[in-house]
Order: C-alpha cells, then sequence, then structure tokens
C-alpha cells in the first residue's frame, strides 16, 4: 500500500499524495513531516533486519558470538512495539543481558486505561525474557506532571538544552482549546526522560561488568 503514492505523486496536483503527513517543522532537529517512501524504507530495513535475527537465533555457532545486551524501552512506545523488544531478547540475547522496561504511573489511574495498569512482567511469554526485566523505576516513583515515558524522550536528558524540562520544547506546556493547533497531540508527547541519571547508572555499570 505505501507504494502506491508513486502512482499517482509525479502528477503536480498530487504532489501531497508523496506525505503520510505534513505538520508544521518546529524541530529543528528531527523532521515532524514524514514522507511515504520514508516509510517503505524503514519497513524494508525492519523486515531485513529481522531475517538476520532469525539467521542468527537458528544457528548455534552465531549465537554464540552475540554480546550480552542492554536495551531501555517504554511499555507505551507508539513507535517500536515492546512486543518485538521482547521477542528479540527470547531469539538472540545472552543469560547476561538487560531490559530495562519504563512502567506508568499510577497517580493517573483514573483516567488511564485498565489494560495499561493491569500490566505486569509475568504477562510476557518467554521465562529467558523475565529473567532479564527490570522495570524503572523501581520505587514506583513519577514527577507529579508525567504518566509515562515516551519513544522520543528515552535517551534525552532533562538537563538537555534542545528537550530537557526547562528547554523551549521540552518545556513547552500550551493551555487553550482542542482541535485548534496544527500539531495536534505532539505537543502532549514528553521530549526528556525524567529517569535519565538511572539510566546512566545503569548503562554504566553494565559496561564495567
Amino acid at each position: 500500500f505505501t507504494k502506491l503514492h508513486e502512482i499517482f505523486s509525479w502528477i503536480p496536483s498530487f504532489y501531497k499524495f508523496k506525505w503520510q503527513s505534513i505538520e508544521p517543522e518546529y524541530d529543528p532537529y528531527r523532521y515532524s513531516s514524514w514522507s511515504f517512501n520514508a516509510g517503505y524504507q524503514i519497513y524494508r530495513l525492519a523486515k531485513k533486519n529481522w531475517k538476520l535475527v532469525k539467521k542468527v537465533s537458528s544457528r548455534d555457532e552465531y549465537l554464540e558470538k552475540v554480546p550480552p545486551m542492554i536495551a531501555f524501552q517504554s511499555r507505551l512506545d507508539a513507535t517500536v512495539l515492546p512486543e518485538k523488544v521482547y521477542e528479540l531478547y527470547d531469539l538472540i540475547a545472552p543469560a547476561a543481558s538487560q531490559l530495562f522496561i519504563f512502567d506508568v504511573s499510577r497517580r493517573y489511574r483514573s483516567i488511564l486505561p485498565d489494560d495499561v495498569l493491569n500490566w505486569s512482567v509475568n504477562m510476557i511469554p518467554g521465562d529467558r525474557v523475565k529473567d532479564m526485566i527490570r522495570t524503572i523505576p523501581g520505587d514506583g516513583s513519577w514527577p507529579e506532571s508525567i504518566y509515562a515515558v515516551s519513544h522520543l524522550s528515552v535517551p534525552i536528558s532533562e538537563e538537555d538544552a534542545v528537550y530537557g524540562e526547562n528547554s523551549l520544547i521540552g518545556g513547552l506546556n500550551l493551555k487553550g482549546e482542542k482541535a485548534v493547533l496544527k500539531t495536534g497531540i505532539d505537543f502532549e508527547r514528553l521530549r526528556y526522560n525524567p529517569f535519565f541519571p538511572e539510566m546512566e547508572e545503569k548503562v554504566m555499570d553494565f559496561v564495567s561488568e
């Protein structure tokens, strides 16, 4: 379906058919708009990489060469499906690997869906994966105004000059009427990771082992 845009997009009147979404470009370091071709290329790359994962998982001599892995994943990631990360670990991750899952804040249980609140590590298939998983924050403490970590925010420090807590983009808190802004719900998305120091510490511990 993604490639069908090529049939029409060369016609001037159908130029916008090249784009899956066209948004205001307010971010200095990433595009907000997304082309169909970009989606197609990412799809091809992901499919090829998954074939390599399957190939590695099928041969003991390949698996022996896979180094310990460490990853950090938001449970509510809207871009990368957590289930695929679990499957990756189940297929090729050595026993010394670690997978940290950013859970959600229970402070907002009254407005979060039941399936989000009722999730637990025990629901993940595969005992190997369960043994590698830890949740962050471990003590359940969340900043008051944050209910989850977004896909964009995982690697970004709250001290970051562009996306951090006190930056123009990361600290933006616009209020007004619904269905007015051209950016839609993008400004609701968290841009920094409030648990970055904890994540950094775990990475350094992992590397030093």
